[in-house]
């Protein structure tokens, strides 16, 4: 007896043992109403065989974790829609099975799909069903295609979307609209500008690898904000796992123009592997600040110019390798075997090498020909090596409570820096005495950090009440800084200098000196906080309603500051004796010339003086600022049976800005402007078929000065070699958006779509030469605008073009391709004796192309884990800088770039990549458009600037544990 029980036990144990060693999976999904694509909540989910039950969430999502692998059908039902049962869904050992529900109305007692359910390998479908479903024009980028890319931050991610191109590597242009008109959003919270020169948000500081997905928003709604017009993009970072995974992944990339080949330097930090300066660069101590410095003591600048470092030296040293690397690692924990807690940790991690050769040219207008003449002023050879760094950490939580109560926390800490060298040389002036050339160079280091945190809420409160309610509390911190930028310049003039001299002056020194040091630090923090509530409910069965309201809150505060210093020729009397500048100084190399032995008397004997230290800083190169919105809104969303849907409301900002600088000693600059401002929208969608939607808008919005364009802060670029000030005399641009759009979802992530619109914009604030033959530039209200255009957007397996034909390879294909044709007519303010009047320009606003194109095919087989894909991308040519009558438009000649990746999964969980960027290498080009046809044409129009792009070749490996 005592052995049949033995064996009984054992034989349960072993049972339980084999059980609990038997590989499991997971269903997850969504439901939605097909009718419209919103999720239903509280929607019944039963698991057969296992006889599981589960309701959909506030999201409505479901889960059933812990399934053994095998085949199972999943049985939906809700009120008001027909039962749907889905057979033979896959459950792999390890992996989640995506199976979402489409509902449909009820019109018959259920149905029924049958045949397998595969693994769901690519979000772009759910990213789809989201922008149909959409009260706003949208266009995005899903989690799946970004990984197909060779893309290395969410700037190159942009430029995937359609209408979006990016301007100087990193800044949004959206319907050929520059950074200024888009806002910029990371998990629904406002980011800060990251410039200290412009009102832009640099999206290269995010690592690509971050992102769940990317939206663009093109027509507002009174829930979002109210200043854009060109787009609201949305950065969504990676959201928690519904299974633990850890993934490592490493890569190598080579520079055709950087890798192996010599490249300028000079004394770095020892944390600039991490995009962090250590110091290195930093200001003595030693030396006080503005108010403090000694300027009527000579002797005291000459102490302070021999405690400054002599870093000058510029090295070439070999090029390694781009590298990069990534670890990410996820856990989701259950209880009462539903998802509880879940986390999700990344750090990633790249360097990359950049040499770009080139010619730089600047030339002036003189009317006095006809036809006009543009006469040259310089021409130079550059070379530009750069060393850039992105970092990122990304931690993100979220607790469950229950199906109706989600909390989440998500936090970002980014780090995108760039070390820069330019050599610069050529015919600097035409003068009197000759041809003046010049020698020059700059280095510079410029870091980015990126602190964002957002506490997220959802919640619905079911029954009679059926309350959303959601909110946000957030924070971005954003700090910019350039340590040290160094200039030197070596001037000779044909005939009467034969030798280089340095460029130091003789009594206070400016930005085109030798010897100047340029420090600045950008601080900025934005607080914000929003809670919207929203309540469906119907009147009768025709008439379905959400009525959604809230209420948003944004604070802002900057601190700006920049120095220049700079050293000087020395000349005094000292106990009688009257010594001056050795003039043999001005000819030693860059690399002792300002050594301390040449500072202050130099020789008693000879009675010779060196340098000293001078503070060119002037009062208005600082500047605090910070600015208060708050914002009211209502709306409602109307559907009228199945074919049209009405959204409407009204936005309430109410935005105050302050500033306080100096433009002098002198002369207080103060601030203090309060504006309310009422935004109406309105969005219509007719749905001529569940596939099929024609959608009408028409909203108003607003595009405020940033601080940097009202403070009188003067900026000088040693890239394009213009100075740009601010101007406190700017007004806000009011614009009016009228788009209309077709579009027609076949299924199977496929898409076809054409839009048309229509903005006028009042004041639009541009980025403008100054009249004088300077090279400055600053910021001016135009009259008045209008912009208008066409997008068309197609994504389509190629097995939906070609029938039935070789299906079976046709169905690995998708061909995606977008385009936008953009026209602008721009009045000018003309100032005649009798006033004001206005004038029609023939150009586009500044920033904005004619075009933007984007097209790629991509191959993936499952089966044998191959994957490919081509992408190209083009945009027309675009206005730099505005010109004035002495100083022609300078444009920026569009460039073609074709990418290519190639990638190969073995064994389930090594993913292998070969990715090749910027194919052609076209060249970047500036030029004037001397025959005004808007496009380059060489040997007609002229340069401006002519600069070598390399291609960039790079390998991977990724391994999931």
């Amino acid at each position: 007896m005592n052995t049949k029980i033995s064996l009984l036990l054992l034989s349960f144990i072993s049972a339980i043992s084999i059980a609990a060693q038997q590989p499991t999976g997971r269903i997850s999904g969504k439901v939605i109403n097909g009718n419209n694509g919103e999720p239903l909540i509280g929607a019944t989910v039963v698991l057969q065989p296992s006889n599981r039950t589960i309701t959909t969430d506030q999201n409505g999502t479901y889960s059933f974790p812990g399934i053994r692998v095998g085949a199972y059908s999943i049985t939906c039902s809700y009120t008001g829609f027909q039962t749907k049962k889905i057979d033979s869904v896959i459950v792999t050992a390890s992996e989640v099975t995506t199976q979402d529900v489409v509902m449909e109305t009820k019109q018959a007692t259920e149905i029924v799909i049958r045949g397998p359910r595969t693994l769901n390998r690519d979000n772009t479908s759910a990213l789809l069903l989201q922008q149909k479903a959409s009260p706003n024009m949208s266009d995005g980028i899903s989690r799946e295609a970004i990984q197909r890319t060779p893309d290395k931050n969410t700037s190159d991610v942009l430029k995937r979307v359609s209408g979006a191109a990016i301007q100087e590597d990193k800044f949004a242009v959206i319907r050929g609209l520059n950074d200024r008109y888009n806002a910029a959003f990371i998990n629904g919270a406002p980011l800060p500008s990251s410039e200290s020169d412009r009102k832009a948000f640099a999206f290269d500081i995010f690592p690509s690898n971050m992102l769940d997905n990317l939206i663009i928003y093109k027509t507002a709604t009174p829930d979002l904000t109210g200043e854009f017009a060109g787009g609201a993009i949305i950065v969504n970072t990676r959201s928690i796992p519904t299974k633990d995974f850890q993934n490592i992944s490493f890569g190598l990339g080579f520079n055709t123009q950087a890798t192996f080949q010599q490249r300028e330097t000079y004394k770095t930090g020892r944390w600039d592997f991490l995009g962090l300066d250590d110091g290195t660069r930093s200001l003595p101590s030693v030396v006080p600040t503005g108010p403090n410095f000694p300027r009527d003591n000579p002797e005291a600048r000459v102490k302070l110019a021999k405690a400054l470092p002599n870093d000058w030296k510029i090295n070439s040293v070999n090029t390694m390798p781009n590298h990069s690397f990534q670890y990410t690692v996820g856990q989701n924990f259950q209880k009462n075997n539903k998802d509880f807690f879940g986390v999700l940790i990344s750090a990633t991690y790249s360097r990359s090498y950049n040499f770009s050769p080139g010619q730089r040219y600047s030339w002036n207008q003189d009317f006095g020909f006809n036809p006009v003449v543009y006469i040259g002023r310089n021409q130079y050879e550059e070379a530009t090596s750069t060393v850039s760094v992105i970092a990122g950490l990304l931690a993100n939580f979220s607790v469950k409570i229950n199906g109706n109560n989600t909390i989440s926390l998500r936090n970002l800490y980014s780090i995108n820096s760039d070390d820069r060298v330019i050599r610069r040389s050529g015919l600097n002036d035409v003068t009197d005495q000759g041809d003046a050339f010049t020698k020059s160079n700059a280095m510079w280091f410029t870091s980015n950090q990126l602190f964002s945190s957002q506490l997220i809420g959802e919640h619905y409160i079911p029954g009679k009440t059926k309350l959303r309610i959601n909110w946000v509390g957030s924070l971005a911190n954003v700090y910019r800084n350039i340590p040290s930028q160094r200039r030197m310049t070596y001037d000779s003039i044909a005939g009467v200098t034969p030798f280089f001299a340095a460029a130091v002056p003789a009594s206070s020194s400016n930005f085109n000196s030798a010897g100047v040091l340029f420090f600045s630090e950008n601080k900025e923090k934005i607080y914000n906080g929003r809670l919207d509530l929203s309540r469906a409910f119907a009147i009768g069965s025709f008439l379905n309603n959400t009525f959604k309201a809230g209420i948003y809150y944004q604070f802002r505060d900057r601190n700006f500051a920049a120095r220049q210093l700079g050293f000087t020729r020395y000349s005094f009397r000292y106990a009688g004796t009257n010594y001056q500048f050795d003039n043999n100084l001005v000819f030693l190399p860059q690399e002792s010339i300002f050594s301390a032995q040449n500072m202050g008397r130099i020789s008693k004997a000879q009675q010779t003086a060196g340098f000293l230290l001078d503070d060119a800083t002037k009062t208005s190169d600082a500047y605090d600022a910070s600015s208060r919105l708050m914002a009211y809104y209502g709306m409602l969303d109307q559907r009228f049976g199945k074919v049209l849907r009405l959204i409407y409301g009204v936005r309430l900002e109410d935005f105050t800005q302050k500033l306080f600088t100096l433009r002098n000693t002198a002369d207080t600059l103060k601030i203090n402007t309060n504006k309310k401002t009422l935004l109406p929208s309105v969005n219509g969608v007719v749905s001529f078929t569940p596939k099929m939607n024609l959608r009408l808008s028409y909203s108003k919005t607003v595009n405020r000065p940033e601080f940097r364009e009202l403070a009188p802060f003067l900026f000088y670029d040693f890239v394009t070699r213009y100075s740009i000030q601010g101007n406190d005399t700017i007004k806000t641009a009011v614009i009016d958006n009228y788009d209309v759009r077709y579009e027609f979802y076949p299924g199977r992530a496929q898409l076809f779509s054409i839009t048309g619109f229509y903005k006028k914009f009042v004041n639009p604030i541009e980025l403008v030469s100054s009249p004088l033959f300077t090279a400055e530039a600053y910021y001016q209200n135009a009259l008045q605008a209008i912009s208008y255009g066409a997008e068309i957007e197609l994504r389509f397996i190629l097995s939906s073009l070609t029938g039935k034909w070789k299906e079976d390879l046709m169905e690995k294909f998708t061909l995606f391709s977008n385009l936008t044709l953009i026209k602008t007519d721009i009045s000018l303010p003309t100032v005649t004796p009798s006033g004001v009047v206005t004038t029609i320009a023939n150009r586009p606003l500044q920033g904005q192309s004619g075009y933007v194109f984007n097209s790629g095919i991509s191959f993936n087989d499952t089966k044998s884990g191959y994957s490919a894909q081509l992408v190209a991308n083009k945009i027309g040519d675009r206005v730099f800088i505005v010109g004035s009558d002495v100083r022609p438009d300078i444009w920026e000649k569009g460039r073609l770039v074709l990418d290519l990746q190639i990638a190969r999964i073995i064994q389930k969980n090594i993913e292998l990549k070969i990715n090749f960027k910027d194919i052609l290498a076209q060249q970047f080009i500036l030029y004037n458009d001397y025959d005004l046809n808007r496009k380059y044409k060489k040997d007609v129009d002229y340069l401006i600037s002519e600069n070598q792009i390399g291609r960039v070749i790079s390998f991977s490996v990724s391994y999931q544990f």
